[in-house]
């Protein structure tokens, strides 16, 4: 298991509870979750449980990943973009 700390990816006003247990990716394709805020600037940590750990690189980007659906479409559509 591996923890990152992350920063940018949120404002400090942002209500950090609503992201709590969400995916991230990193630019290498590692998968992890959202666990805590860390402080009160928008920082927060993400835990990584594959196995052997995860090597994420210092500046290395996360992307928070978000399921959106259309208003109008139901949830089972798969959608292309």
């Amino acid at each position: 298991m591996s923890e990152v700390y992350g920063k940018d990816l949120f404002k400090k006003e942002t209500d950090m509870k609503q992201f709590i247990g969400r995916k991230v990716v990193t630019e290498g394709g590692a998968a992890g979750i959202i666990e805590s805020a860390f402080g009160t600037s928008g920082k927060f940590k993400v835990v990584f449980k594959q196995a052997g750990g995860v090597a994420v690189k210092v500046g290395e980007r996360l992307f928070l990943q978000v399921r959106w659906w259309p208003l109008n479409f139901p949830p089972n559509l798969e959608l292309v973009l």
